[in-house]
């Protein structure tokens, strides 16, 4: 990645958990990605590998509980979003 290009969203190693009534479930594991300004992403893979976890939790929509972040960390602009609010969210959207 060129380092003039501005980082929109940074995702390093990433591991997400659902709570279930049978326990945790790993849903996530490691992940990592970065998205530039200006890039368009789509994100593939087989039913239940955790693309729309991932899409969620990006969105803020991902309910947690029972999600939990149990492992890395997710920057837009360079904020932590799990350090957020759902207005300091809403805001770095526009």
């Amino acid at each position: 990645m060129e380092p003039n290009i501005q980082t929109v969203v940074s995702i390093e190693k990433l591991s997400l958990d659902f709570m279930t009534l049978d326990g945790r479930e790993q849903v996530l594991r490691d992940v990592d990605l970065h998205i530039s300004a200006g890039e368009i992403v789509g994100l593939v893979g087989e039913s239940g590998c955790g693309k729309s976890a991932t899409a969620k939790l990006l969105l803020g929509v991902l309910p947690m509980p029972p999600a939990r972040i149990t492992g890395g960390r997710v920057t837009m602009f360079g904020h932590d979003i799990a350090k957020l609010g759902w207005q300091q969210r809403e805001a770095l959207k526009r």
